[in-house]
């Protein structure tokens, strides 16, 4: 049976880009032939949303490879492929940079307004676009033209990509299956209360958050109902609320609230399992790799737990607010806090390896493949570093 790993390798192999042409109407067309390297194809990297890099190898000390400023600042995560970096801007353009120098190579206007929840499978990009009449759109780069366009309320979250299916949430409460070939609609769910952020993939079910302060687990295949459950309440005994992505391993799912609760549940019941207190309100989505699991709470604070049992292994103080999801690259955990800190720290111990502090805040988790590590700031500039000795200053 098929799982979203074996979809990701799959997808993987055919997002190598190594041309682009752009005619004098905006259109992007871009060459792909088969390659092996990784990719970070949406939201999180994968459709778990567990900001895990296991392959990257980030060895300090990082250099700053190129800078490049834009007219629009980034309008979500950006995707990244070996030698491509694809930029969704707040103006509603796409722009592809070559990942070796910065050099912009291809750009289109999308929309009038920003693109949200850019994602890549296959030779295809999908994204929403908020209030149109064509909110969620289909986009074949490798073709130059869109495979479908489909009138849903605002999509202001990334999908999840799962085989031949593609699943939306919109701003009107409904979860959406579609057939990834022709935008056609399999099943559609509505629930009591608007979805706040992307959904997850999570052991064959779709797993999100509603704003109303419930999870939920529906499967993939029928969108029938696998559980609800409200997260605990807060001190006001109103359950708590969170405005991010959970994050699924194989078992449990991590949950970041505005109260600052570390929440893990079972993935299988919706059953908690543990809950752990950072003090301050977690704007960010949580990271795992299985074992330890990592949250930012907006006193500056990053916490290392052990996945399984609730319990603190380490803490670091940045000295800032953050509010970005911390990344697990190979060994290392990269946090990134609004005051512009870019922070490489060791994943097990906390120690400090890396730092350098940008002119902008960054509100944005950073993305990451192999050695390259891309940031943008609220300056409208995107940074790529790589490990010494792979770049040069520009």
């Amino acid at each position: 049976m098929k799982t979203w790993r074996t979809d990701i390798l799959s997808n993987v192999a055919l997002i190598f880009v190594t041309a682009a042409v752009i005619s004098c109407a905006g259109r992007i067309s871009l060459e792909t032939v088969a390659g092996e390297s990784g990719a970070w194809m949406t939201e999180g990297n994968n459709f778990t949303r567990l900001y895990h890099v296991p392959d990257a190898d980030l060895t300090p000390p990082l250099t700053l490879v190129w800078k490049e400023k834009f007219m629009a600042g980034v309008s979500g995560s950006p995707l990244l492929t070996d030698d491509r970096l694809f930029l969704p801007l707040l103006n509603g353009e796409l722009v592809v940079l070559r990942t070796k120098d910065g050099k912009r190579i291809a750009r289109k206007k999308l929309s009038r307004g920003p693109i949200f929840g850019l994602t890549l499978a296959d030779s295809t990009i999908y994204f929403g676009v908020g209030q149109t009449k064509k909110s969620f759109r289909a986009y074949d780069i490798r073709k130059g033209r869109y495979d479908w366009t489909l009138k849903l309320a605002a999509v202001e979250s990334a999908p999840v990509v799962e085989g031949e299916h593609i699943y939306v949430a919109d701003r009107s409460r409904r979860l959406t299956c579609l057939k990834r070939k022709d935008g056609f609609v399999l099943w559609q769910s509505k629930d009591g209360s608007t979805i706040r952020n992307a959904p997850i993939a999570a052991a064959g079910n779709l797993v999100y958050l509603l704003q109303n302060g419930n999870l939920t687990s529906r499967r993939m295949d029928t969108g029938a109902l696998n559980w609800t459950v409200t997260l605990p309440s807060n001190l006001r005994a109103s359950p708590q609320k969170s405005y991010t992505s959970p994050a699924a391993t194989e078992d449990q799912i991590f949950v970041t609230t505005l109260s600052g609760q570390l929440l893990a549940y079972g993935s299988e019941h919706g059953n908690i399992l543990w809950s752990y207190d950072c003090g301050s309100p977690i704007y960010a989505p949580p990271s795992s790799d299985g074992s330890l699991v990592f949250a930012t709470a907006s006193s500056g604070t990053v916490y290392c737990l052990n996945a399984e049992a609730g319990t603190l292994v380490w803490s670091y103080h940045v000295g800032s607010v953050i509010s970005t999801a911390p990344v697990i690259a190979g060994t290392r955990l990269v946090v990134t806090a609004n005051r512009g800190d870019i922070i490489l720290l060791d994943r097990l111990t906390g120690q400090e390896l890396w730092s350098d502090r940008l002119r902008g805040r960054i509100t944005a988790a950073p993305v990451i493949i192999g050695s390259q590590l891309v940031v943008a700031d609220d300056k409208k500039t995107i940074y790529l570093y790589t490990c010494a000795g792979e770049g040069n200053d520009r």
